[in-house]
């Protein structure tokens, strides 16, 4: 299945499954804490993006992603991780990804781009320029505190689009999904 390496230190953590899984692409999932942020990036036939202390998504098939969340859904639960996705199409937006650590205070979020129905992968909203000005942006600390509560008390994010390029964050619980899906630094707001 590939390795894993674990530190044991509360903020320093790392988990790396090999290609075995996703032949012939790079490792499947690689993960690093680096003491105050999580970042991760999965690695796709039509994109991939690592960038230090921010979170990466990629678009991923379906089929394939399904059977890696259960193939692998103990690990990630230990990491805390939470972990969900919408399909369009028979494609998947992986939206999010959270790890907590002891003492963290700030986190980075990579803004989102949609593909076209089809998968291959083309920004159709925004220039790269822009989706990695939002990588960076910086998450105060009066979100992070509604984002865990809401995903305490089992709600779930997820994601609208309105005119322009501008992403919406709502609150709404959907049924056989739990966790925090996504959040864009900009639009961070209860929903009602």
């Amino acid at each position: 299945m590939g390795r894993l390496l674990d530190t044991v230190q509360a903020a320093v953590e790392e988990i790396d499954f090999h290609s075995q899984f996703w032949p012939p692409h790079p490792p499947a999932l690689a993960c690093h804490t680096c003491n105050a942020a999580f970042r991760l990036s999965l690695h796709s036939r039509t994109y991939s993006n690592l960038t230090t202390f921010s979170i990466s998504e990629a678009t991923i098939d379906s089929e394939l992603l399904h059977g890696f969340w259960e193939q692998h859904q103990a690990t990630l639960r230990r990491l805390q991780m939470q972990y969900s996705l919408l399909t369009t199409g028979s494609w998947v937006h992986v939206f999010q990804v959270l790890a907590r650590t002891p003492g963290l205070r700030h986190l980075r979020l990579a803004g989102l781009y949609q593909v076209d129905d089809g998968g291959q992968g083309r920004r159709r909203d925004r220039p790269e320029a822009d989706w990695q000005r939002d990588t960076m942006e910086l998450v105060d600390e009066q979100k992070i505190a509604v984002w865990l509560e809401a995903m305490a008390s089992g709600l779930t994010l997820y994601w609208r689009q309105r005119e322009g390029s501008e992403w919406i964050v709502h609150f709404e619980e959907l049924p056989g999904i739990s966790g925090v899906r996504y959040c864009n630094v900009g639009s961070f707001w209860p929903l009602g």
